[in-house]
């Protein structure tokens, strides 16, 4: 099997959340949230993780616990200025 792009991936993360949160799985998705491997992803690919569930930010619970993760992992690899930058507009 090929491997998929990141702009691949990234098509197929948001397609899949889209599915979830269309149909109201918000089960499903925090699950996932909950489980994010976001040390091992690139800055792209973890944006798109909280970027794609911003709409359903006030239904699932791990959502802001991911985004405050996420925070404290951009302040590691770029310092403050630049996670705040990274994460503009993606406040609870």
């Amino acid at each position: 099997m090929p491997k998929l792009s990141p702009r691949k991936k990234l098509f197929t993360l948001y397609n899949r959340f889209d599915r979830w949160m269309s149909a109201g799985d918000f089960e499903r998705l925090d699950r996932v949230l909950s489980r994010a491997p976001i040390h091992a992803m690139t800055d792209t690919m973890a944006l798109g993780f909280i970027a794609a569930t911003f709409p359903a930010r006030h239904k699932l619970k791990n959502w802001n616990p991911l985004r405050n993760k996420l925070q404290e992992l951009f302040t590691e690899r770029h310092g403050v200025e630049e996670a705040v930058r990274l994460l503009r507009g993606l406040k609870l």
